[in-house]
């Protein structure tokens, strides 16, 4: 490959880990602006509820270690697919039950968010391996950008139907994450280990 270039076969599945990225910086704001209110329409006490979203923070930090180690033993693809689809199911919970679950699903959600931000940062590097920082600046620099533009989507539909209405219409990029991450191929770390 020539230095600098890159194919359409990457630039396809590198839009699809910007896709991934973007829709997991959709969730994690609108959780983390909306998640006390959610809890609290789902019948969760506010000191419980603020208790849930400062433990789901602290959680996101350990997923992004535990996300790193399990990408270096299981390859980027198996980690991956394996925390989208944690963070499809803690979804689920959180815009479908009540109580102690919402709680779980809370808790939970915040690992499967952050672990596998690294499986989707080598994917990329493995995918562009000329372009390191274009492939940097989609990853954490584009999909930033544009998780936070729909944010404000997913705002004037909670004005509109309602907070939990909007919760659960995020359940809709999270199947297409979950699709994509199927589709990706396998990367080079789970290629050398099988």
């Amino acid at each position: 490959m020539e230095r600098g270039k890159f194919n359409m076969a990457a630039v396809k599945n590198v839009s699809f880990l910007v896709f991934i990225s973007s829709s997991k910086v959709l969730i994690r704001s609108f959780l983390i602006t909306f998640g006390v209110q959610i809890m609290m329409l789902k019948q969760v006490d506010i000191t419980i509820s603020g208790l849930v979203l400062s433990v789901f923070l602290l959680i996101s930090s350990f997923g992004t270690i535990i996300g790193g180690y399990l990408n270096d033993r299981f390859g980027s693809k198996r980690v991956m697919l394996s925390f989208n689809l944690l963070l499809f199911i803690c979804m689920i919970i959180i815009a479908l039950f009540d109580g102690v679950l919402i709680v779980m699903g809370f808790i939970l959600i915040g690992l499967a968010l952050s672990g596998s931000n690294t499986a989707n940062i080598v994917m990329a590097y493995e995918l562009m391996p000329e372009n390191l920082n274009t492939a940097t600046g989609l990853i954490m620099g584009l999909s930033g950008g544009l998780g936070g533009l729909v944010m404000l989507l997913y705002g004037k539909i909670a004005d509109i139907q309602g907070l939990i209405n909007s919760t659960s219409y995020l359940i809709i990029p999270l199947i297409m994450v979950v699709f994509i991450s199927f589709i990706l191929p396998n990367s080079m770390v789970a290629d050398k280990s099988e």
